[in-house]
């Protein structure tokens, strides 16, 4: 019998996997690496047949049945106090949620979200979740974008979502300064995102450069000790240099007579203006947990998180291409690893939750 603890503090990974299945050992490497304490997944396209358990972890998810794709899931560690939360009837959103006994706030509930492009995001939902006394925090992909938490744009989304938080005195909607999301076409952009509510505990959003999706990860941590368990690699944007390097490569207008002179004009100062934050930006290393695995693997994710990096800078098709192939061999590497260990039992049997409800 695992003995129960009331955490202080909380490291919680959100993230769009795009589909978990093949990205199994990734994640589990990563959340072993940085002592997450919870993991929030939206897409990951599971069925009821498939696994996905994670070593020292407790699963509960909700399956999208009825179509292909979507999905959401929690993982929380086993030796967290904890229960899942019986969810409302929802139309449009895909949620799992679960509800935590920490030290200091009290129960804490936190939701794994998805709202699919194709569907609406109704505030009625949120509301449906929101309602409850206590902290609580919704985290995940809504495909909402407002630049209120750093969204390079606006869509009906993120106005809604904005409308709503705006209406309430116990909201925050928080996204980290920089993208989350690099797809195949269009810019990058924060798509994933938290809402916070009445959280008493000190917050801190970090995007990690890791793991293979067009999404990458977001950590939040939650209590004091910040840098105690400095977890990954991270860029940071020195915004004052970035400022003076814009102002000083922008130079005078240019002339403007014609539809092409504009979308010349347009590309030129995006070109700019992500030079100026390429020059501001600096890369952390930041303590890494990863002598479990061997040498070989070390270098291979190594390898991999800094082509990635590297495209996320560029955006360039040649590095594209290359952190594909980086991400293949170390996915590949994993796999390869993973099956000549040792068999090991997995504490906690995945709990499937269809519409709030637990099934077998």
């Amino acid at each position: 019998m695992v003995e129960k603890r009331k955490p202080a503090s909380l490291q919680v990974v959100f993230w769009n996997a795009d589909g978990l299945r093949p990205k199994r050992n990734s994640l589990e490497e990563f959340v072993e690496r940085i002592r997450a304490d919870i993991v929030l997944v939206n897409e990951t396209h599971l069925k009821p047949t498939y696994g996905a358990k994670l070593r020292n972890f407790v699963l509960y998810r909700s399956d999208r049945l009825n179509a292909p794709r979507g999905g959401t899931a929690v993982y929380v560690k086993k030796d967290i106090e904890h229960e899942p939360i019986e969810l409302p009837q929802l139309d449009q959103l895909e949620a799992t949620g679960i509800a935590v006994q920490t030290a200091h706030a009290g129960v804490l509930k936190l939701y794994a979200v998805y709202c699919s492009p194709r569907r609406a995001l109704l505030a009625n939902e949120l509301e449906e979740l929101l309602d409850e006394d206590g902290p609580i925090i919704i985290a995940g992909d809504l495909n909402a974008k407002h630049p209120a938490w750093n969204s390079r744009v606006t869509n009906g989304r993120g106005r809604t979502l904005l409308d709503f938080a705006q209406q309430r005195n116990d909201l925050a909607v928080v996204g980290p300064e920089t993208p989350t999301h690099y797809g195949p076409v269009g810019r990058p952009d924060v798509l994933d995102i938290a809402i916070l509510k009445d959280i008493p505990m000190r917050t801190q959003l970090e995007v990690a450069n890791e793991l293979e999706s067009y999404h990458l990860p977001v950590i939040l941590h939650l209590g004091d000790g910040l840098d105690d368990e400095a977890p990954v690699t991270f860029d940071r944007v020195d915004w004052n240099l970035f400022t003076d390097r814009l102002t000083a490569s922008i130079g005078p207008p240019p002339r403007i007579e014609t539809v092409e002179d504009i979308d010349n004009a347009v590309e030129n100062l995006e070109l700019k203006i992500r030079g100026a934050k390429n020059e501001a930006t600096r890369t952390i290393n930041l303590q890494r947990r990863i002598d479990a695995l061997p040498g070989e693997i070390r270098d291979a994710i190594r390898e991999k998180n800094r082509s990635r990096r590297r495209f996320h800078r560029t955006l360039a098709p040649e590095d594209r291409a290359e952190a594909n192939r980086l991400v293949a061999r170390s996915r590949r590497l994993l796999a390869d690893f993973r099956e000549k260990e040792t068999p090991r039992a997995v504490n906690g049997e995945p709990v499937i939750v269809e519409n709030g409800e637990g099934a077998p």
